[in-house]
């Protein structure tokens, strides 16, 4: 018997276009032989939608829902499924596991997968804390700096208690890259070498984030990115690319509107990188053990960055739903996407069945103990 799967994608996000094009493609990858599949779109407003065309790209070009029906999901006896609104007909048809394929706050940050959590459904990556703390790049540092990996140096600042009147970068030397903490794809990231362009930065980076991560820039600098599979109790590593941009800072045309593009990983994207196996073998590492500090599941994506001049490398940032959910790095390690997917669906359930083995209830007597006195 087949399973039945969800692949939910979309939702209020600005990565939220990328989430579809990444779905595309996993759905044209899953094994249909294995899986009976039902594209879930979640809506800008946070919608759930199913309905015709939902595996191509072109329905959401043209934006055509006509077809479309909203559900709601709710859990009986054989598990997850779901009704249509507004009339609340129930659909008779249970999901077996889902898999989220959202980027950015919002969606990816952790909140789907509480949500999911909900209804006990098993669902492939990594679970609430470790997609809440990842999502964020300042907290992210803090655990990497408490876990002996280099980062760049970098501060904080929140919207709420800062002052352009009398900001001080406190020993930070320009350059410094600004970025909106909680975001992804390169959007509201800023370059600044002055206070002038650091003042715009920041405006900008506040428009999309309460809250901004100022570092130190790099000047001269390779980006090698690494992805890392997590299957049951085992890892594995992926090929080590290096991005090649088109200016200093890796732009959203960069990373997904070139053939080159994270989407496609074509000419600026070099698989497996030309370095030495003593360079690979780093990052690999590296990767690995920023995986593990945020106790990750499932396929994510770290981008590090490495002085050459200097031969320091730093974890930049870790994707925990990469885009195409980085087929192609795993690839080249003679992992092809269908096989990813399957890996990734067996340890939902892998992962859901240990969690199920924990105790989720305690007998008290405090409802039954008539001295409480809930008013003091």
């Amino acid at each position: 018997m087949k399973l039945n799967v969800g692949v939910i994608f979309g939702g209020r996000s600005v990565e939220h276009d990328i989430s579809i094009l990444s779905a595309m493609q996993v759905l044209a990858a899953i094994d249909k032989d294995l899986y009976d599949v039902l594209p879930i779109y979640l809506t800008k407003d946070n919608r759930f939608l199913v309905g015709p065309g939902f595996d191509k790209v072109e329905t959401f070009r043209t934006e055509d829902f006509s077809k479309a029906l909203e559900i709601f999901f709710y859990r009986e006896s054989k598990g997850l499924t779901f009704g249509y609104l507004p009339k609340l007909k129930p659909s008779k048809q249970v999901i077996d596991v889902i898999v989220p394929v959202v980027h950015g706050a919002g969606v990816e940050d952790g909140t789907l997968a509480g949500y999911l959590d909900i209804f006990g459904v098993p669902y492939v990556g990594s679970k609430v804390t470790p997609s809440a703390l990842a999502q964020d790049k300042v907290f992210t540092k803090h655990i990497y700096q408490a876990n002996n990996i280099n980062v760049l140096k970098g501060m904080e600042l929140k919207k709420t208690d800062f002052d352009y009147q009398h900001f001080d970068l406190k020993g930070f030397n320009y350059p410094v890259i600004v970025k909106p903490a909680t975001l992804g794809s390169s959007i509201g990231i800023k370059k600044a070498y002055n206070d002038q362009e650091l003042t715009e930065g920041l405006k900008i980076a506040f428009m999309y984030d309460h809250k901004v991560l100022i570092e130190e820039a790099l000047e001269k600098f390779r980006e090698f990115n690494c992805a890392v599979l997590k299957t049951r109790k085992t890892y594995r590593t992926s090929a080590v690319e290096e991005v090649i941009p088109s200016a200093d800072i890796l732009s959203f045309s960069d990373k997904y509107e070139t053939p080159s593009s994270k989407l496609n990983a074509s000419s600026n994207r070099i698989i497996p990188a030309t370095i030495s196996q003593e360079l690979t073998e780093r990052i690999k590492k590296e990767a690995l053990r920023a995986y593990i500090a945020l106790d990750l599941q499932g396929v994510s994506r770290v981008d590090c960055l490495y002085d050459e001049q200097n031969d320091h490398l730093y974890v930049n940032e870790i994707n925990t739903i990469p885009g195409s959910l980085s087929f192609y790095l795993m690839e080249k390690e003679g992992i092809n996407f269908t096989e990813m997917i399957n890996i990734l669906i067996k340890d939902a359930f892998y992962e859901k069945n240990s969690k199920d083995q924990l105790i989720h209830h305690f007998n008290s007597s405090v409802l039954s103990s008539r001295s409480k006195k809930l008013n003091k």
